[in-house]
């Protein structure tokens, strides 16, 4: 009867043993295939990262020369308008002179025909005409000068606006480049 304890104790110790070794080959087998699914997932997550990364550059490539042309135009037109705004200041100069030369003009043939109609007297109703005519026409001449040189001062503020604009833009290729 011990022989036969021992014997069941004996079957049941290999039992307990075989049962935890294959509760233990489970676990680990488990465990292996959640590492390799793991690392399948990481590799798979790699992948995309170098495809992401890829895509990325070949944007940021693409951005970048987008950019330098971008400021090449900018550049160029930069040019084009501080040549254009000092043709325009130089234009305006100009204009000025020519209605402050106008206005000299309209004032003084104001006086003369002021002394000429004052000497006329009641002599001559033509020449009196003729006087007050030049008169007109030069009042129209300095009308159409001093808005000639308002037209001139807003293209002016619009060539400056422009200007900003353009600097604006340089400041932002100037960033890109560094």
């Amino acid at each position: 009867c011990q022989r036969l304890s021992a014997l069941i104790d004996q079957f049941s110790t290999k039992l307990n043993k075989q049962i935890n070794s294959q509760n233990i080959n489970t676990a680990i087998n488990s465990q292996q295939k959640l590492l390799i699914s793991n690392t399948e997932k990481t590799e798979s997550t790699e992948k995309e990262l170098i495809e992401t990364v890829a895509q990325t550059q070949s944007l940021l490539t693409s951005v970048t020369k987008e950019i330098h042309q971008i400021s090449g135009t900018m550049e160029a037109e930069s040019e084009q308008t501080s040549a254009w705004t000092k043709s325009l200041k130089n234009s305006e100069l100009q204009i000025y002179h020519i209605s402050t030369t106008n206005t000299q003009a309209g004032r003084l043939v104001e006086k003369i025909t002021q002394a000429a109609t004052n000497q006329i007297g009641a002599y001559s109703d033509e020449a009196k005409q003729h006087l007050l005519s030049v008169s007109t026409v030069t009042g129209k001449i300095l009308e159409q000068s001093q808005a000639l040189i308002k037209r001139f001062t807003q293209l002016s503020t619009v060539a400056q606006d422009n200007i900003q604009k353009v600097e604006f833009w340089e400041n932002i290729k100037r960033f890109f480049h560094s």
